[in-house]
């Protein structure tokens, strides 16, 4: 096996900028109703199963496995399940001075509030695993360590996720302006480049968006 250079991790930022404040599941009956409420903190919720209404202000999203919601200190929210397939559903409250930068990197606001997790095995996991450790005394440093470790897990799963889902939605963007190229021009002679120069993007990245 061939040696490797040692990651130097001395750059990164400090963990504790970033801690998780709490973490909860709640899988509620048909209807049942929560709020409206104000939080204090910052708060990333992930569906799990089922559909529910979200209120965030005076604005309404109807939401459903896949996706999840932002609340943010100081703002009236409640949620709702629905009645035929009410939602499952857990929480992690953000803490610390990095929340608003790990906040805006993954494009959420009070003005943009949902977000999408279309591979919810991962997160089911990890809920699972939590959920697991917590159920236990955490005598030992080695659990506190373990549960600590799967919320930063977690988190990271979303933050992948929301990432992924942003770029899958960009391709959608770039595919919908090269295809209306395409059917305004189709009687010319036209080339890739002529597409690629029309969205703006590199001609290899375009035939792997058709592929």
């Amino acid at each position: 096996m061939k040696s490797k250079r040692a990651l130097d991790i001395s750059a990164l930022p400090p963990i504790e900028n970033l801690k998780i404040g709490s973490f909860g599941y709640r899988c509620p009956e048909p209807l049942f109703k929560y709020g409206p409420v104000i939080h204090k903190g910052y708060y990333l919720c992930y569906i799990l199963e089922g559909k529910g209404c979200f209120q965030y202000g005076s604005h309404y999203y109807s939401l459903s496995k896949g996706q999840g919601f932002l609340i943010e200190p100081d703002v009236i929210i409640s949620c709702q399940a629905e009645k035929i397939s009410p939602w499952e559903y857990a929480w992690l409250e953000l803490r610390g001075p990095m929340v608003r930068q790990l906040l805006y990197s993954m494009k959420l606001s009070s003005a943009n509030p949902v977000f999408h997790c279309k591979q919810n095995s991962h997160l089911k996991y990890y809920t699972q695993e939590i959920m697991t450790v917590q159920e236990q005394r955490l005598a030992a440093s080695s659990d506190i360590i373990r549960l600590n470790g799967l919320y930063l897990l977690l988190l990271s799963e979303i933050i992948r996720q929301t990432a992924y889902a942003e770029f899958s939605s960009q391709e959608q963007k770039y595919l919908r302006q090269a295809v209306t190229y395409i059917e305004d021009n189709f009687s010319k002679n036209i080339k890739v480049n002529d597409i690629s120069h029309f969205v703006y993007i590199d001609r290899s990245y375009l035939f792997s968006i058709f592929k």
